[in-house]
C-alpha cells in the first residue's frame, strides 16, 4: 500500500485568516457570496504546502474530514478536480458507530477521529501514513501533524509531514 495523509480541510486547508479576508470582501461585495461553491474558502497558500507535501512524497490522500458527512467519494474526488487541487483522493474514512445522546435527549454521532483513521489503517496497511488535522482526537501511537487553525498549513507543519513520510 502506497503513502498515505489522512486529510482533514477545516483548519489544514482552510485558514482562520483566508476565511476573514473573504468574508470582508464578500461584504463588500456580495457576488462572491452568490457565486459560493464549496471549496472556495481553501486558502492558496495551504493547498501549496498540500502541493509540495504531495510532490516530495509521492503520497495518496484520504479524507478524514468532515465534509464526507455532506459528500460521497465520487463528489469529494469530482471537487477536487474541479478545483484542480493536488494529489489523488483514493478514499475517506468512515465512521465508528458510536452513538451518544445529548442533554435533551437527542441522538448524536460520536466522531472521534483517531478511531476512524486507525479502522482504515488495520484494514488496508499503509506503508507510512501521517493524519494532518487540526483537532487532537488521534489515538497516542497514531502519527499526526497539528495545524493551527487560525494559518492551517504552513511551511513548518508541512516540512513534519515530508520529514516523516520520507523517513
Amino acid at each position: 500500500m502506497d503513502k498515505i495523509i489522512f486529510l482533514d480541510f477545516d483548519g489544514v486547508l482552510n485558514s482562520g485568516d483566508n476565511n476573514e479576508v473573504i468574508s470582508s470582501l464578500s461584504f463588500r461585495d456580495d457576488t462572491i457570496m452568490r457565486s459560493y461553491k464549496p471549496g472556495m474558502m481553501f486558502d492558496e497558500r495551504c493547498v501549496r504546502w498540500l502541493q509540495w507535501i504531495i510532490n516530495e512524497t509521492n503520497c495518496k490522500i484520504v479524507i478524514s474530514s468532515s465534509w464526507r458527512l455532506h459528500y460521497n467519494l465520487k463528489e469529494l474526488k469530482l471537487l477536487w478536480s474541479e478545483l484542480n487541487l493536488p494529489g489523488e483522493i483514493v478514499d475517506y474514512t468512515s465512521f465508528c458507530d458510536d452513538i451518544l445522546v445529548d442533554e435533551n435527549g437527542q441522538i448524536i454521532r460520536n466522531f472521534e477521529r483517531g478511531k476512524e483513521i486507525q479502522k482504515w489503517i488495520d484494514v488496508y496497511k499503509p506503508t507510512r501514513y501521517c493524519i494532518i488535522d487540526d483537532e487532537y482526537d488521534m489515538l497516542p501511537e497514531q502519527i499526526f501533524v497539528q495545524t493551527d487553525p487560525e494559518f492551517g498549513l504552513t511551511y513548518e507543519t508541512a516540512k513534519l509531514v515530508v520529514e516523516y513520510m520520507n523517513r
